[in-house]
């Protein structure tokens, strides 16, 4: 079953939807029906204009802010790296006072 999402709203069919949310749906569908007529390389020009109000997809229809913010990485593999690196520094150090007690 798809849902659509607007304004952080989920519908679960167009019908359900209050006349303004319907309304904006329409509109939103209007206008990704016009893009997709135009060719690749005129929608890549125009990747500066202005865009819709929202964006549909086949499920869902979100705000532009969904759009332009991508989810933010993960420091996992970063923090990860870091932590590995100090346990070798002090693996490393660990070793030489053994070894340069040994020598004493």
């Amino acid at each position: 079953m798809n849902t659509i999402i607007i304004n952080g709203v989920t519908y679960h069919s167009v019908e359900e939807m209050p006349p303004e949310a319907r309304a904006k749906y329409e509109q939103t569908l209007a206008q990704l029906a016009e893009r997709n007529s135009a060719s690749a390389t005129n929608l890549v020009g125009n990747a500066d204009n202005a865009a819709p109000a929202a964006f549909a997809t086949a499920s869902s229809v979100a705000s532009p802010a969904a759009a332009t913010n991508p989810p933010k990485q993960s420091a996992g593999p970063i923090v990860t790296l870091t932590i590995m690196a100090l346990g070798l520094v002090i693996i490393i150090a660990i070793m030489l006072f053994l070894l340069m007690a040994r020598g004493r």
